[in-house]
């Protein structure tokens, strides 16, 4: 499912006209420990908007793994690998471009946290609201999904669902900047059945279009595997370019 979600993405963007260009932010970091604990944990996090007329189109990637090293038996394992893969395209109502239209897909793999995957394809409307000058923007999404979920141990299972989402990106100071997103979704059928993602960071400007991050990630998911927790939390610090 990944590798069509990819695929997918290449082909929408190979489709898409050259011009207006792409623009986004991309950040990674790493960290190795060694001695007694010794581990290593990546992160790659990237986004890419293109908006031309009454259309824009949004890409997403996010992977976070930790590798983890057995000091007594040499052996290393992978603790946690988390893959997120996302892909949207708006159609705007209004000249402003406040009020639009959307189409959805993602995909999410968690596996040594309990999530085979989890895949998700959706329609629904969307409203941005901004303001100083554009540069603070609260943006609200909500419609229906139909949700594929495979839970590590337990059987592959598809429900409609209603989806919500938020994003605010506002302006501390000159140098910093608050950036944060919220995604739920709840089945139709079943009120046990929900799960969200919610992201929130501070990025501090460096020279040119270079800056640092720090971000603190929660997944929540009300009906877990067998054996694992209903959270997980994740924070990170990245090195990171604009585009």
């Amino acid at each position: 499912m990944f590798c069509a979600l990819s695929i997918a993405s290449f082909a929408l963007v190979s489709a898409l006209p050259q011009e207006p260009e792409w623009h986004g932010t991309a950040d990674a970091g790493l960290v190795l420990l060694s001695g007694n604990n010794s581990s290593s944990t990546a992160t790659i996090r990237g986004e890419a908007k293109l908006e031309e007329g009454t259309y824009r189109w949004i890409l997403g990637l996010l992977y976070s793994g930790v590798r983890q090293s057995e000091q007594s038996t040499g052996i290393s394992s992978t603790t946690s690998r988390l893959l997120d893969l996302s892909a949207e395209h708006h159609r705007f109502f209004d000249d402003a471009n406040d009020f639009y239209a959307y189409g959805k897909g993602s995909g999410r793999s968690d596996e040594p946290n309990g999530l085979s995957h989890r895949t998700d394809v959706g329609l629904g409307i969307g409203h941005t609201w901004r303001w100083d000058e554009g540069k603070t923007s609260l943006n609200f999404e909500g419609g229906p999904s139909m949700v594929r979920e495979n839970n590590v141990g337990a059987l592959s299972d598809s429900a409609w669902t209603s989806r919500l989402a938020a994003r605010l990106d506002s302006p501390l100071s000159d140098k910093l900047t608050l950036t944060s997103k919220v995604e739920y979704f709840q089945s139709m059928s079943r009120a046990e059945d929900a799960s969200a993602t919610t992201e929130c960071g501070l990025r501090w400007s460096l020279a040119g279009d270079w800056f640092l991050q720090f971000t603190s990630s929660l997944s929540w998911d009300g009906t877990p595997a067998p054996g694992f927790e209903q959270t997980d939390y994740r924070q990170s610090f990245t090195l990171g370019t604009s585009f």
